[in-house]
């Protein structure tokens, strides 16, 4: 439990959003070259391009859909 305590906090400690940085590391760890691994460290970490545009997009359909159904 401390373990991932410290990751979230050195996350939020760098400017990441905690959440945000765990999906994309867990999504890429797979397939991340093993001499590379230190590039999905916080303090060196930085988030795909095209995982942006699609993200953002998941994030608000939601918020939208929800705003829109809601009666003034």
């Amino acid at each position: 439990m401390a373990n991932i305590l410290t990751i979230i906090e050195t996350a939020k400690l760098h400017g990441h959003n905690p959440e945000v940085y765990l999906t994309d590391v867990l999504t890429r760890i797979q397939d991340h070259p093993n001499d590379r691994l230190a590039d999905l460290l916080p303090w060196q970490w930085r988030r795909r391009k095209t995982d942006t545009r699609r993200r953002d997009a998941e994030m608000i359909e939601p918020v939208m859909a929800d705003a829109l159904s809601r009666k003034p």
